[in-house]
């Protein structure tokens, strides 16, 4: 006998609930009536199932209560088999642990683009490429060029054939750095809404298609991959990080020409050490700072020169984040 144990989505959002499916298949003799368990963060549930021709299978499904932000396991699959006093029990595992990733809560955000990107073409790089951008030159044909490289007219006049070589462009690029720190937060329900504010900004950046170098205490993750990063989001954990600034500036060599900085913090950080957070990235990009604040009304404000977006909710971030990128 055998057993498979799979989640029905493998990934799913705070407050929304998930579904294990367990597939159980005999061999070649029945299994009259097993008694399989399995385990979760809402405890352990053993359940008999009906009797199980050989070679046929049985599909069972257990509900996966709506958990917070983070992840979690799901099983082993344990085969329970006792004799008819209880005296004697004998447990197999049938299918190991899987992981089941409760996402943050996210808002769909207007394009970033705007007013951001001061070259949406990126900028050029010191890389050739036989395929880009930005034209770089004309060369003689080898073969294996992509035909629809050569040049034409300039291959009429030369009497041999040559191709458009191009210049690489560099990707363009966002960093979120989010406060991880408690003692900047008043409370799990702020530091949780500032993970779903900086998933969203991360989330938005990579539909806009930069690549985003998000930072949360100690690591870092760089990717273009929404899924990557939606991921991360749920591993994401909160622990001392005084040195906010430090952060910022451990990861500005991989963020090099950045055009979009998103510092993401509480309502009890002191605003300077935002503002230098902010800062260390140069004048250059676009700086967004938010501050999760449930204790107070969503508005704009101005703090230590540097314009701040304090929010109360979640769904407020889409009208007041327009507001200030524009």
């Amino acid at each position: 006998a055998e057993a498979e144990l799979r989640l029905r989505p493998p990934r799913t959002v705070v407050g929304v609930p998930g579904t294990a499916v367990l597939t159980v298949r005999a061999g070649a003799l029945p299994m009259l009536n097993p008694v399989v368990s399995t385990t979760s963060w809402s405890g352990r549930s053993a359940v008999r199932l009906p009797v199980v021709a050989p070679r046929q299978q049985h599909v069972e499904t257990v509900d996966l209560p709506a958990r917070r932000r983070g992840v979690y396991a799901v099983g082993p699959v344990v085969h329970e088999v006792q004799d008819l006093l209880g005296l004697l029990r004998r447990r197999a595992v049938w299918a190991d642990e899987v992981e089941l990733l409760v996402r943050p809560r996210t808002v769909q955000l207007e394009s970033l683009s705007t007013g951001v990107m001061s070259d949406l073409e990126g900028a050029p790089s010191d890389r050739l490429s036989a395929s880009d951008l930005a034209f770089h030159a004309l060369r003689e044909y080898v073969p294996g060029d992509d035909l629809r490289h050569v040049h034409w007219r300039a291959s009429a006049r030369s009497g041999a054939l040559v191709v458009r070589q191009y210049q690489e462009t560099t990707r363009s690029h966002a960093t979120v750095v989010l406060d991880v720190d408690p003692a900047s937060y008043d409370g799990d329900d702020d530091f949780e809404l500032a993970v779903s504010v900086a998933a969203s900004l991360a989330w938005r950046a990579t539909l806009d298609d930069f690549e985003v170098t998000w930072v949360t205490g100690a690591v870092d993750v760089t990717s273009s991959e929404p899924d990557t990063l939606l991921d991360h989001a749920c591993r994401v954990t909160s622990g001392p990080d005084p040195d906010l600034t430090a952060r910022a500036r451990r990861v500005v060599g991989t963020a090099a020409g950045t055009s979009l900085v998103a510092v993401v913090s509480g309502a009890r950080r002191d605003g300077a050490v935002l503002r230098d957070a902010a800062s260390v990235f140069g004048s250059g990009p676009r700086r967004v700072v938010v501050r999760a604040d449930s204790a107070s009304a969503s508005r704009l404000e101005d703090s230590d020169g540097l314009r701040v977006v304090r929010l109360s909710r979640l769904d407020h971030l889409v009208t007041l984040l327009d507001r200030e990128i524009r």
